[in-house]
């Protein structure tokens, strides 16, 4: 009798363990436990990387948003470096009501440096005389400009062979002062007090017989000015 009834309690305790699912690793079939072992670290490393997608996304996008900013900046200098020296190469002024007979607005292109020459003619040839004076030497340098008959720039025109007594003595190489600037900025706003002259001389010290054969228009301070 108890041999039976250990059986029959062996019988349950086993039954109840089929009914409640228990379950163990099948030690029978290592290669199905490999594989379930396999997809877990494949379903663990895929989750892995999903994390970190956005992370990735993330620092890229900052990157590049980093490379536009600084090409753009770097553009941006590059656009404002290259217009300011074009507006230091050339400035263009605009005279206006420079003839005596007819008024009429000329256009012309002058460069920074073409004003400095200027400045520089008008102070070593007309340094001393009255303000009016030296403005009368830079309308006649822009009347040149205007002429056929003289070369066709500023430094041209105050380089040419025997055109002026400051080029010749090296006077033209002082540094011109504050008169002198705003003599050449009154002419190039179109006031013209010579009447269009195109030549001045000093006849208490001019030597060249030619110039005292010009008609005169008009003498302020020690020039005369002729046509």
């Amino acid at each position: 009798m108890p041999i039976i009834r250990t059986f029959i309690g062996m019988s349950a305790c086993l039954l109840t363990l089929v009914a409640v699912g228990w379950h163990q690793p099948s030690f029978n079939n290592p290669t199905q436990d490999r594989g379930v072992s396999q997809q877990a670290i494949q379903m663990k490393f895929n989750s892995y990387r999903v994390m970190q997608q956005p992370r990735i996304s993330a620092k890229i996008s900052d990157k590049t948003k980093q490379t536009t900013h600084a090409t753009h900046a770097a553009t941006t200098k590059t656009t404002a470096a290259k217009t300011k020296e074009t507006k230091t190469k050339k400035t263009t002024v605009t005279l206006s009501s420079r003839s005596t007979s007819s008024k009429r607005a000329v256009r012309y292109h002058l460069s920074a440096q073409d004003i400095r020459w200027m400045e520089r003619v008008v102070y070593s040839e007309a340094r001393g005389e009255p303000f009016q004076g030296q403005v009368a030497v830079a309308a006649v340098l822009l009347n040149r400009l205007e002429s056929p008959h003289f070369p066709s720039t500023i430094r041209g025109i105050i380089f040419q062979r025997n055109a002026f007594t400051a080029v010749q003595d090296g006077q033209i190489w002082l540094k011109p002062d504050n008169e002198a600037r705003l003599a050449v900025m009154k002419a190039l706003k179109g006031y013209d007090p010579t009447g269009g002259a195109l030549y001045y001389y000093n006849p208490e010290i001019a030597t060249a017989a030619w110039s005292k054969k010009r008609p005169v228009i008009k003498r302020i301070g020690n020039h005369v000015f002729t046509r």
